[in-house]
Order: structure tokens, then sequence, then C-alpha cells
């Protein structure tokens, strides 16, 4: 009897720490859930032509436009711009804007866009740029 209940008692044991690591390890997404990791949208750049007085704003990747697309570009004392017609590209948007003062700091806000086939909700992005 004791031999027998030292044999169960074992294999028990053995069952135990062989799980352990399985039991242990973090679980991973599914294959099909890292082809859908979408990447975070951001301004690539902001370009002004003093001559044509229009900003070209680029963005990280290809997006898509609410039908609330709004800019607002704001000096370093909040003071808001007045902007023109938005014209929208598949990664950019270009707008007039008069105003802008060399060795000058703005910010440039964009409100309604998401990453182009994404399913999620549309987002504001703002970047720095200087003149």
């Amino acid at each position: 009897m004791k031999k027998r209940f030292a044999a169960i008692f074992l294999t028990v044991l053995l069952l135990v720490v062989t799980a352990l690591p399985v039991m242990a390890a973090p679980k991973r997404a599914p294959r099909h859930a890292a082809a859908r990791v979408v990447e975070r949208l951001a301004i690539e750049s902001v370009k002004y032509s003093r001559k044509s007085e229009k900003l070209e704003v680029e963005f990280n990747s290809k997006v898509q436009y609410s039908k609330h697309l709004r800019v607002v570009v704001k000096d370093s004392r909040g003071n808001v711009l007045k902007t023109g017609k938005i014209d929208r590209d598949s990664d950019d948007i270009e707008f007039r804007i008069s105003g802008l003062k060399r060795g000058r700091t703005y910010t440039v806000v964009v409100y309604g866009v998401r990453v182009r086939g994404s399913d999620g909700d549309f987002v504001s992005v703002s970047k720095k740029f200087d003149i």
C-alpha cells in the first residue's frame, strides 16, 4: 500500500511540475491579432511656403478624414490664426494661412483624422513648428 501511494504521489507531482511552466507562461495574442496592430497617427512634418502662404501638414501614414475636419494654428501665446480652405490628400493637408512670422514657434492641431483602414475613433493630432 505504501509503494502504491508513493507511486501515485510521484506521478501527480511529476504532472504538476511539468505543467507549471505552461500555466505560468504568458498568454500570447492570436496570430490574427498581430496583423491588426494599428500604428499611432502623428504629424510627420509641417512645411510653410512664404511665397504662396500655404502650410502643408504631412502625416506619418495614409489617413481618413472626418466630415468635421478642422485645423487650428496657434502662436506661442495661444492666439488662434485664421486658416483658409483645407485641401486634403491621402497623407497630408494643405491650407492658406497668413500672419506667420520668422523666428516664431507655432502649434498646428488637426481634429478629425484617423489611420486609413482603422475602425477607431477620429482623433486630433498636433505638432509644434518654427518658421
